[in-house]
């Protein structure tokens, strides 16, 4: 019986940590993402409802592209492949969420609402970090660094 009970043992040891391993999800890395938004324009980070996520698919020769809803909604769609784009580079990690992005363009005077946000990194010298872009309700583009935090009203 000792037996028996052993060998249920490993095979549900072996089911349990091994089938979810040949089934791993493939390693991204983030390349952007554009909040969608309850109302246009929004005035609060409460109003971006979620993101459109485009990740590069490590080792593949394709990205894809998913939304992921904020909380306190849930959800997620199944990511879809897509070619990748020209003209971003990667995001490892940032510091500035779209939260903190929010309340650092109110610090601006370029708009009191915002009509869109998103967040990439273009691959051009000038930019050393990802940025966050928010179009104002007054047609003024609000650029923040990701990492720094640094605010530029355009």
């Amino acid at each position: 019986m000792k037996r028996i009970f052993g060998f249920l043992l490993a095979l549900l040891a072996v089911v349990t940590f091994a089938v979810p391993i040949a089934h791993a999800e493939p390693q991204t890395v983030l390349l952007s993402k554009t909040g969608q938004l309850s109302e246009i324009p929004a005035k609060t980070a409460e109003q971006v409802v979620g993101f459109n996520v485009l990740e590069r698919v490590l080792g593949k020769n394709y990205c894809q592209t998913y939304y992921v809803a904020n909380p306190p909604l849930v959800g997620i769609t199944q990511p879809v492949e897509n070619p990748c784009p020209l003209g971003i580079q990667d995001i490892p990690e940032y510091q500035v969420d779209y939260k903190k992005a929010v309340s650092l363009f109110h610090q601006t005077n370029c708009g009191d609402a915002f009509e869109s946000i998103s967040l990439a990194w273009p691959l051009t010298p000038q930019v050393t970090e990802p940025i966050w872009k928010l179009r104002s309700n007054l047609d003024a583009t609000v650029i923040i660094g990701a990492d720094t935090g640094k605010v530029d009203c355009k």
